[in-house]
Parts: C-alpha cells; sequence; structure tokens
C-alpha cells in the first residue's frame, strides 16, 4: 500500500497516473489491433504557472514513497528559467547535486510549508561557506548579492510544537 503524505504527494501521483494511463490504454489497444488516439491533459494545479514545482523525472512516481519535494529552485527570478526540486538534505554542487538548475545560476526559489532552507555561496566543509542566507516557506527571489552565487543548499523539516 502506497501512503500518501500530503496533498503535494497526491498531485504528484495524479500527474503520474494522467501521463501514463493513456500510454498504457492505448498500448493495450495496439495489441488487440484497436487504436487508440485518446490523451487525457492534466489539469493545471493550484501554483501559478510561474512557480511551477520541479517535476518527478521519468515516467513513474518514485518520489510519492521517497518524499515531497520540500523545495523548488530556479534559474531565473520570479520562478523562472531552469528548476530542480529538493528533499530534506545537503545539497554541493562540487559532487553534482545542482546539475539540472546549474551551479552559480539559482535567482528564485518556493519553500514548502514546514520546511527552511539555506542557500550558501560555497560548498565549506558540506556545511556551506561563504555567505549564506536562510529563507521560511514562500516564494522568494534571492537577493541581489547571493542571485547566481549559490554552490550549497540545505534544505530541513521545521518541527511545530
Amino acid at each position: 500500500m502506497i501512503r500518501i503524505r500530503s496533498r503535494a504527494h497526491l498531485q504528484g501521483c495524479m500527474l503520474a497516473i494522467l501521463l501514463i494511463g493513456p500510454l498504457i490504454t492505448a498500448e493495450g489497444s495496439k495489441r488487440q489491433g484497436q487504436a487508440s488516439q485518446s490523451f487525457t491533459e492534466p489539469t493545471q494545479t493550484s501554483r501559478p504557472a510561474r512557480w511551477q514545482r520541479a517535476r518527478f523525472g521519468g515516467g513513474s512516481c518514485a518520489k510519492c514513497e521517497e518524499g515531497d519535494l520540500s523545495v523548488t529552485v530556479y534559474a531565473d527570478r520570479d520562478g523562472q528559467g531552469k528548476m530542480q526540486g529538493f528533499t530534506p538534505g545537503r545539497y554541493r554542487a562540487d559532487r553534482g547535486h545542482l546539475d539540472e538548475v546549474g551551479n552559480d545560476t539559482i535567482s528564485s526559489l518556493a519553500v514548502e510549508d514546514g520546511y527552511r532552507v539555506r542557500l550558501c555561496q560555497h560548498e565549506g566543509d558540506g556545511k556551506g561557506a561563504g555567505m549564506c542566507r536562510d529563507f521560511a516557506a514562500g516564494q522568494h527571489n534571492v537577493p541581489d548579492e547571493m542571485d547566481d552565487e549559490t554552490s550549497f543548499i540545505w534544505v530541513w523539516e521545521v518541527r511545530s510544537r
């Protein structure tokens, strides 16, 4: 049994089902000698188009079981450009953890409720170094002094009391 932890998990799983379902149906119809041309478009989530979450890679919904994408970073301001999602943990550019969005390219980010993130200029010893900035839940443009300077990301869950 798959345990869905939040609405975001459910939306991600539904998107994967909507994308994969018609392909499986079409393949089954072809085997029976019937061609299917139907495809169901996924519906828009409540997040504005310019602040879309990073999408699950591939055709599976593995992230639904692993954990939610707590933070999404973007290469351009206002949630635009290349994006990459992260679950809680520490991510270093020098180890290839920022390959999708790129090293020193982050200009904006979206942090889900219940999480915080620290962006730092350098990896340091795995705890971040140089100028660092913490962000709470919400959508943020990175301040000018940190824009296109991030090489280390630390995401953690905030426990409510």
